[in-house]
């Protein structure tokens, strides 16, 4: 789901460029992770329920904060990363490509799956990019990186999209499941009555977002885990305990 909205994205802003309108995506991201106990036998699982193999991506994963005396992500619970994606599509003509955007992820909202707002902005120059981060104050804390088979499910009417991802600096496979739902903040979504088309878009937020994670949570069981496996650490959050009990 997120490639095809990134591809979207970046045809938009390709034939936009020069009249300086790019496209800025505020998205709701519903997701549960966990740790892969047999990757094979997840794999063969997945194809059974109809998943389908998309692509290979590459990520690395740029994580920036805030100095002194602003407060740190990480006790805020935000994050704020630059990726560039290396992407490899499957199909009978199998194509490559590079994205990068600049992703604000907000706090995690309460709950056993993962949600938070996410503000994505797709980025022509990288080095320009962490340059004016640094510049403006940021300091990049982490790198992550990731290599990810992406899969296309569709479940009980919803489209899902499945990764089942390697991150350096972490042991062994994990597995992630997310649908992005429209997030109720997003500035297009205003209308004329402004009071009235808050509250309805609010309460479809809140009904759009209770839906995805109830079919998550369905899958999971499906697959063989429980709510108990479910992961609301982020791997950045991973990465940087690990690193903490190595030192």
């Amino acid at each position: 789901m997120k490639i095809k909205i990134f591809e979207f994205a970046r045809n938009f802003n390709e034939k936009n460029l020069n009249q300086g309108t790019l496209i800025q995506l505020h998205m709701l991201e519903v997701e549960m992770k966990i740790r892969v106990r047999d990757e094979q036998a997840l794999r063969q699982k997945l194809k059974e329920l109809g998943a389908l193999q998309i692509a290979h991506l590459h990520h690395i994963d740029k994580y920036f904060d805030t100095q002194p005396p602003r407060e740190s992500f990480a006790k805020t619970d935000e994050a704020l990363r630059l990726r560039m994606s290396e992407e490899t599509i499957l199909s009978d003509t199998p194509s490559s490509k590079t994205n990068i955007d600049l992703t604000y992820k907000g706090p995690k909202e309460p709950g056993i799956i993962k949600t938070r707002r996410e503000i994505i902005c797709m980025v022509q120059n990288e080095k320009s990019m962490e340059e004016i981060l640094t510049a403006v104050g940021f300091v990049m804390r982490c790198q992550v990186e990731k290599h990810r088979d992406v899969f296309s499910l569709q479940y009980q009417d919803k489209h899902i999209e499945i990764l089942i991802d390697h991150i350096e600096k972490l042991p062994g496979a994990f597995m992630e499941a997310e649908i992005m739902v429209s997030d109720a903040k997003d500035e297009y979504n205003l209308s004329q009555n402004q009071n009235q088309s808050l509250k309805q878009d609010e309460n479809q937020k809140i009904n759009e977002k209770q839906v995805a994670t109830n079919i998550l949570l369905d899958l999971l069981q499906e697959l063989g885990f429980s709510e108990k496996d479910s992961i609301r650490q982020s791997y950045l959050e991973l990465v940087l305990e690990k690193m903490e009990i190595k030192s």
